[in-house]
């Protein structure tokens, strides 16, 4: 009898144990979700591609006086944007076309290279 009792706490607790284990685990999911979605690198949406940062500077030495296009709107950093000359990290930056289908921002007195990417989600 005492072994029944002993045997079937032991499962009762083991089973409280697992059930929180499961709990847990939704909500680290959950959570990473979220720490991705704020997490989002800088984008551009410009002639209807979105283009992300390498986090390269550009090596360019030439570069014609004229920028192509400017930012113009932002959207917050966890989101992707929507509208042309759209941010998710600011305004006001000049951009150039670059080579290989790159877009290359002015930022802080630095030409950053964008790419586009065949396989992102938008």
């Amino acid at each position: 009898m005492k072994r029944r009792l002993w045997v079937g706490g032991w499962m009762i607790g083991l089973m409280v144990v697992m059930a929180g284990c499961g709990i847990n685990q939704g909500d680290r999911e959950e959570k990473a979700e979220t720490t991705a979605q704020r997490d989002r690198i800088p984008m551009v949406l410009v002639g209807g591609q979105i283009y992300y940062d390498t986090g390269k500077e550009s090596k360019e030495p030439r570069r014609c006086g004229l920028m192509d296009g400017t930012i113009t709107s932002a959207v917050s950093q966890e989101e992707i944007p929507t509208e042309e000359d759209q941010s998710n990290f600011g305004t006001g930056y000049g951009y150039q076309f670059g080579p290989e289908g790159t877009l290359e921002l002015l930022i802080d007195e630095q030409w950053m290279v964008f790419e586009s990417r065949e396989d992102a989600e938008p």
